[in-house]
Parts: structure tokens; C-alpha cells; sequence
């Protein structure tokens, strides 16, 4: 059998693993890597390591920070409204 794909590889989790690559944190959190990297420090609470020109993330920081959504969920964003046109009425 040959090995898989990594676009189907899943996402490690072992305990041997102390970094964790973009890619497979934003797979293990099921969001977009643009989303990881917008909650990311500086921009967001998420810590990661940055090593090289790779931005790597430990599995204790995803698991805090997953466990920092739980207590405290976000606000839901509110759309604004549209305004009523001065010809409608």
C-alpha cells in the first residue's frame, strides 16, 4: 500500500508530536488556514512558534485555545442593516 496523500494523511495527534504545522492545525480545528492565521498572535489569542520562515503551533495551544472558546464563546457578528432608500417611499 502506498503512503497517503498528504491532503488525505490525517492530521497527527500523537503525543510524540511537539509541533504542529499551519496546515494541520487549521485541519485539526476544521477552519480555513486564513481563519488560524487571523486568531493567531499578534492578531488573536493563539500562540504559536515561529521557526524559521514556518509558523508552527503546539497541540497544548489548540487545545487551550478550543477550551478558551468553550467558556467563553464569541459574540455572533451582527450584519448591518440596510439602509432605506429615500426613493422607496
Amino acid at each position: 500500500m502506498s503512503n497517503p496523500s498528504p491532503l488525505t494523511r490525517p492530521a497527527p495527534i500523537g503525543g510524540d508530536v511537539l509541533l504542529i504545522a499551519a496546515r494541520d492545525a487549521a485541519r485539526m480545528l476544521s477552519v480555513s488556514e486564513r481563519t488560524l492565521w487571523s486568531v493567531t498572535t499578534p492578531r488573536g489569542p493563539l500562540k504559536a512558534v515561529r521557526i524559521g520562515g514556518r509558523v508552527l503551533y503546539r497541540q497544548s495551544a489548540l487545545t487551550d485555545y478550543v477550551a478558551g472558546l468553550e467558556a467563553n464563546p464569541p459574540e455572533p457578528m451582527k450584519r448591518p442593516r440596510a439602509k432605506a432608500s429615500a426613493d422607496s417611499h
